[in-house]
């Protein structure tokens, strides 16, 4: 079950978005890791970094702009 929210605001220049969702899906998927990139079995990557029990990763989404992506370890 996913759920989610966002705002967008507008700050003369740029409009900055911040989309929570929360998802108690469990999967697998295979990757490798090189430094601080991970590259997903399909051919993505990104950066990422581990804080205690959480992943975080900073995939590209279009033009240069990133999405920030937590996985907290149950």
């Amino acid at each position: 079950m996913t759920n989610g929210q966002g705002a967008c605001v507008y700050d003369g220049t740029n409009c900055n978005c911040d989309v929570r969702a929360a998802s108690t899906q469990k999967g697998s998927w295979t990757f490798t890791t090189n430094g601080s990139r991970i590259t997903e079995e399909a051919g993505v990557s990104y950066e990422f970094c581990v804080e205690g029990d959480t992943m975080i990763q900073r995939p590209t989404v279009m033009f240069g702009f990133y999405g920030q992506i937590r996985l907290k370890r149950h």
